[in-house]
């Protein structure tokens, strides 16, 4: 597929080696462009999630880059559908659905790693721990899109006590349903692109491992937003959020983990799992 691309959009006109850097460049380029006009990154966001793209193509090729752009422009579709239900989930939240480069790291940083440790030292648990992490990042992800728009209020992991929708490490069995919907969507995306790696174990086996490292992530995700993720009074309305502003008292967690530092830890944690599942299935490193 690479191969084919590069001869579409330069064919004979470059000398070789130079095809791919250029592609990847030029899709890092539209990626950010395109992003941008479509309000789901600003401007640092755009400049990161560019950067990312280009990696993906110019060090992994379509393998990489196809369940990278999947992960992206579904789940920021998703942030943007029921957003009059969603308002009051949004209100909680750190931030809007409009995405930052802190955001980018955060649920891409993980994956950019382990693409990053392939190109220095080929293998394939790197990729295992690549869809592993943007499993995870797409479980939770959609997990809160789509848990946001049911009816039923979410439960906290650590107390099973009723919370606000959109309430960080609060679950629901829509919830649920969305994460188990997002870590799969990462793993089908990479399939066509990928058919040594899912031939090794056969197609269910390696999505089996995949959608369930991203929703096992998913829960832990949860766990830490729930117990250790920073939230404040607002001292005009009284209500308690991940925002930060003047005069918010904290009132649960630790300052200093915030989404975005519970977002890439569940990253890490899918990225783990995926690893330890195929390792133990027989995967050479």
């Amino acid at each position: 597929m690479t191969v084919a691309l590069e001869t579409l959009f330069f064919p004979e006109v470059l000398p070789e080696g130079w095809v791919r850097p250029l592609l990847a460049l030029g899709v890092g380029a539209a990626f950010g462009f395109f992003a941008l006009r479509l309000r789901f990154l600003d401007a640092s966001g755009a400049v990161a999630g560019g950067l990312f793209a280009a990696s993906l193509v110019g060090f992994g090729g379509w393998a990489w880059a196809a369940p990278g752009f999947a992960f992206f422009f579904l789940s920021s579709l998703l942030s943007k559908l029921g957003r009059g239900r969603k308002a009051a989930a949004l209100a909680l939240s750190e931030k809007g659905s409009v995405r930052d480069a802190r955001q980018v790291l955060a649920n891409g940083g993980v994956a950019w790693a382990l693409l990053l440790g392939h190109a220095v030292a080929p293998g394939s648990l790197w990729y295992a721990g690549f869809l592993g992490a943007l499993a995870a990042a797409a479980a939770d992800t959609w997990a809160t899109e789509i848990g946001t728009l049911g009816r039923a209020r979410p439960r906290l992991v650590t107390t099973w006590r009723e919370a606000p929708p959109g309430t960080s490490g609060a679950v629901s069995a829509l919830g649920t349903l969305g994460a188990a919907l997002g870590a799969a969507s990462v793993a089908i995306s990479a399939w066509p692109f990928a058919p040594a790696f899912f031939g090794r174990f056969g197609p269910g086996v390696t999505l089996f491992f995949l959608t369930g490292s991203g929703v096992v992530a998913s829960f832990g995700d949860s766990l830490a937003g729930a117990a250790v993720q920073a939230r404040y009074r607002d001292p005009a309305t009284g209500a308690v959020t991940e925002r930060r502003g003047e005069g918010f008292r904290l009132v649960h967690g630790l300052s200093w983990i915030d989404n975005d530092g519970v977002n890439l830890w569940g990253a890490f944690l899918g990225a783990l799992l995926a690893m330890a599942c195929f390792r133990a299935a027989g995967l050479g490193s």
